[in-house]
């Protein structure tokens, strides 16, 4: 019988570096064609969580940094990536409305 293979999560392939794979995986997941969208969005979000690891005072080893955060989460990093390739003004808007609702909900917890 063989054995199943195991698929790369997005924070193995964000860990391993590998710009390829990485791409790869991100065509996939938001359904891009070949071309530089899909690199332009894995290098900037491979970029993005490894700054916010050393922000974070880098807690832990950064490969387990990374498994510790939501999928969905990081799938979102990777979209507004590749909303960047095409309208950087639009994205940075996105992204600062997100950071806000973030910041909020972070507020909320605590209370």
């Amino acid at each position: 019988m063989p054995t199943p293979t195991h698929t790369a999560t997005l924070a193995e392939l964000l860990a391993d570096g590998d710009p390829e794979a990485l791409g790869g995986e991100v065509r996939h997941l938001l359904g891009l064609d070949d071309g530089p969208t899909a690199l332009y969005a894995a290098g900037v979000t491979e970029c993005a969580t490894y700054a916010a690891w050393e922000a974070a005072g880098q807690p832990g080893d950064y490969p387990h940094w990374l498994g510790s955060l939501p999928q969905p989460f990081l799938h979102a990093m990777l979209a507004l990536a590749a909303g960047a390739a095409d309208d950087e003004a639009r994205a940075l808007h996105t992204i600062a409305a997100c950071s806000a609702a973030l910041r909020a909900v972070a507020v909320q917890i605590g209370h």
